[in-house]
């Protein structure tokens, strides 16, 4: 005959087991996911790093992925870095080069003035090239050469100013060149308008011109930058 157990009989329960978690696995496929999608895979090494160490470890799903997602966020962090890099590589020479082609056409335009200065004080005549360049020899570009002055041939008030440039060789691609064309003042104007003169006929106009211009040449010494517009106004 069969037993059966009594009522006061239990059986011991059953435990629930959780499934096997991989904690640094995860944790390399979360932030090598995040580097990836948000931070063009800045982060994405520090998750191949967590990934790589899960992978010793079940269960190795998100270890496996966190790794392979890890190594293409690595590989676009690393090409993002080397592309900023280079970048700051050619844009600093390329800055010093815009500045130092500023700052010697910043020299140019003020060698111009002694060039018409010249102009307008020897009969609206140019100076030829040794002269011209004689008189603009205190005038150095960017790179410490001097400016040079170069008449236009054919014309009597072009001429071009030229900076060897920054391999401070003369006639090399490099080299700056300018055109400026001679402006010069003509003094021989009355220094006052006819007293019979009640409107602004062009003989005063061209006084009251000359005459301003005079002012802004007295004011300002050779060799010195011409005033802004407040200034000589």
């Amino acid at each position: 005959m069969s037993s059966y157990p009594s009522p006061q009989q239990s059986y011991p329960p059953t435990r629930y087991q959780p499934p096997p978690t991989n904690g640094l696995g995860l944790a390399g496929f979360i932030i090598s996911l995040t580097g990836l999608i948000m931070c063009f895979g800045i982060l994405s090494p520090i998750g191949l790093i967590f990934s790589l160490i899960g992978l010793g470890k079940e269960p190795r799903g998100f270890a496996i992925a966190g790794t392979v997602i890890g190594l293409l966020g690595s590989l676009i962090a690393a090409t993002f870095v080397l592309a900023i890099a280079g970048f700051i590589n050619l844009g600093i020479p390329m800055f010093q080069l815009f500045n130092g082609q500023f700052q010697t056409t910043m020299q140019m335009d003020s060698a111009q003035y002694d060039i018409d200065n010249f102009y307008s004080n020897n009969n609206s005549t140019l100076p030829d090239a040794p002269t011209g360049s004689a008189l603009i020899a205190s005038y150095y570009d960017n790179w410490g050469t001097p400016i040079e002055y170069r008449p236009m041939q054919g014309s009597t008030t072009d001429y071009e100013l030229i900076s060897a440039g920054p391999d401070m060789q003369m006639g090399t691609n490099d080299d700056i060149v300018r055109m400026y064309t001679a402006f010069g003042f003509n003094n021989n104007f009355p220094a006052t308008p006819q007293p019979n003169d009640t409107d602004p006929g062009d003989e005063q106009i061209n006084f009251a011109f000359n005459d301003a211009a005079q002012r802004i040449n007295a004011a300002f010494a050779p060799g010195t930058p011409p005033p802004d517009e407040a200034t000589g106004t």
